[in-house]
């Protein structure tokens, strides 16, 4: 048995790679609610995948401030 075999490797947490991919096609809202429960499973669980996650909690709480200021600054 060689070492490679001798130990297991977490999986990457899916839920973490959908939130990155939400967070960058603009579901900012929803982003950063899935990536804070993306964060939640991926301590909890013991998975793979934390900086993906932190990265599309990131990405989605900035566009969710872009989109407030811009829709704040427009006059009807």
């Amino acid at each position: 048995m060689s070492a490679e075999n001798s130990h297991s490797v977490a999986p990457v947490s899916r839920f973490a790679i959908v939130c990155l991919v939400l967070s960058l096609l603009g579901a900012s809202g929803l982003g950063v609610l899935l990536s804070i429960g993306a964060i939640v499973q991926i301590r909890r669980d013991g998975l793979r995948g934390l900086p993906i996650a932190i990265a599309a909690l990131i990405i989605s709480a900035v566009s969710c401030v872009v989109l407030l200021v811009f829709f704040n600054t427009l006059r009807f």
